[in-house]
Formats: structure tokens, C-alpha cells, sequence
């Protein structure tokens, strides 16, 4: 068991850890989107820089809001069909199996 526990930690630790560097890393590409993407549209002829950007931002976050609400409702509405759905299911299930029969044949006609 004293294996297990240390695996179970180590695992622990570095996903934490890698959480924490893709959080970081994310709000890096955020920011540099920002800077790459929204002085285009921000003029010092329309008054102070600040509040433009603050108002650009805020339209970003708003339209990302309601671009990934909608995409979730959607999806929500779709899974709910799919479980209430017998014929959904079966259909999806020989999907999956096809895929799956195709990446089979293809791993085993793979040459190393």
C-alpha cells in the first residue's frame, strides 16, 4: 500500500501543478490576445484608452457569454434527447463502433 499512497501523491502533485501552469499560460494567451487584437479598434481621438479598453473587453465577454451559453443549451437539449432516445442510442452506439472498427484496422495495418 505505501507504493499506491505514493503514487497517488506524486499523481496529485503534478496535476496540480500543470493545472496551475495551463491557468497561467491561459491567461498569457488571453492577454496577448488582448494586446494583439484590441488596439485596433481603440482610438486616443475617442477620449482616454482605459475606459475603451475596459468597454471592448466587456463586448468580448458578453459575446463569449452568450456564443458557449448557447452552445451549452444546445447541447444540454441535445443530450437530453439522446438518453430519452432508444433509436438515438443505438444509432450512436454503431457509430462509435465503426470509428473504433476504423482506428482498429488502421492500427493494425500501421507499419512501425
Amino acid at each position: 500500500f505505501g507504493s499506491i499512497a505514493w503514487f497517488a501523491a506524486t499523481a496529485g502533485q503534478f496535476l496540480r501543478k500543470s493545472a496551475r501552469a495551463q491557468i497561467a499560460l491561459t491567461r498569457v494567451k488571453v492577454v496577448l490576445f488582448f494586446l494583439a487584437f484590441l488596439p485596433q479598434f481603440v482610438s486616443a481621438e475617442r477620449g482616454p484608452l482605459a475606459p475603451q479598453f475596459i468597454q471592448l473587453g466587456a463586448l468580448f465577454i458578453i459575446a463569449t457569454l452568450i456564443a458557449f451559453g448557447s452552445i451549452a443549451w444546445f447541447a444540454a437539449t441535445a443530450g437530453q434527447f439522446l438518453r430519452k432516445s432508444a433509436r438515438a442510442q443505438i444509432a450512436l452506439n454503431r457509430v462509435a463502433a465503426t470509428v473504433f472498427a476504423g482506428l482498429a484496422v488502421k492500427l493494425a495495418m500501421a507499419q512501425r
